[in-house]
């Protein structure tokens, strides 16, 4: 269940899609939606013992969110071909950016668009 006051707190500091070279003018994803997938993704249980699991990460961007700037800079795209050292990444990503930090959030879309990693600055 979406926390609203949580995420009308995080959708005071969205300030935008980013729209040059690298971003279409369409983004497939609102700024409320993403905040939404955010609040769910650090409501879910992760299985793991690590401390940097994929709902503390989300709290961690949320409490950010909350009081900086943000912006979406990728919609959904497909992870890319891969090269020598990784293989192809067949999942959805969508690119972050707040107050000029960079995550990327790796999506299933089955059985509903959902986060299942984040990586960026300071995530192990």
């Amino acid at each position: 269940m979406i926390n609203h006051v949580l995420k009308a707190e995080v959708l005071r500091n969205f300030i935008g899609k980013r729209n040059d070279q690298f971003q279409s003018e369409w983004v497939k994803i609102s700024g409320e939606r993403l905040a939404e997938l955010l609040i769910e993704a650090m409501s879910r249980p992760t299985p793991g013992s690590s401390v940097m699991t994929t709902n503390f990460i989300a709290r961690r961007l949320i409490e950010d969110m909350r009081v900086k700037e943000w912006i979406i800079t990728a919609g959904p795209h497909e992870g890319g071909k891969g090269d020598a050292t990784r293989g192809v990444d067949w999942n959805l990503h969508i690119t972050l950016w707040i107050k000029r930090k960079s995550y990327h959030l790796t999506c299933k879309e089955q059985p509903q668009l959902h986060i299942i990693q984040i990586s960026g600055p300071g995530i192990n």
